[in-house]
């Protein structure tokens, strides 16, 4: 078995969350969809391919100028980094100035190519070409 990591992302609305992601190839391993809009859930698990997001439902909203700078983010290294930005970028998702807000592709301080994913929750997810390169 492969080690991996889980970001923990937050949500106000864990039926939406779903919604927003299920755009991009996203799919729902817990709960049930029909649980999502209920009180006592307080958790969204997604995943595509090998990635998987896990969401706590929130009562705070990240998108306030008061909470922004406690937001949640995630780097998520991927192998075929055009079939993740093709994902986004052409979904029907009407992107905005703030929330959601999908980054232009750049080179960044770790040198490969990334863009960033800004959803619903001030949840920032760069999404990072994989180094072909082995890391000493």
């Amino acid at each position: 078995m492969t080690d991996s990591a889980v970001p923990m992302l937050v949500s106000l609305d864990l039926l939406r969350t779903w919604k927003f992601y299920r755009y991009f190839q996203f799919e729902l391993v817990e709960p049930a969809e029909d649980a999502l809009a209920d009180d006592e859930t307080y958790h969204l698990i997604l995943r595509r391919g090998d990635i998987q997001l896990y969401f706590d439902r929130t009562d705070t909203d990240f998108t306030s100028a008061e909470h922004l700078i406690n937001s949640r983010s995630c780097y998520i290294e991927v192998d075929d980094f055009d079939d993740w930005r093709n994902a986004f970028a052409r979904s029907r998702m009407g992107w905005k100035m703030f929330y959601p807000r999908l980054g232009e592709v750049a080179d960044h301080p770790w040198g490969r190519p990334a863009f960033c994913v800004v959803d619903r929750d001030a949840n920032l997810i760069w999404i990072v070409q994989r180094d072909a390169a082995p890391t000493a």
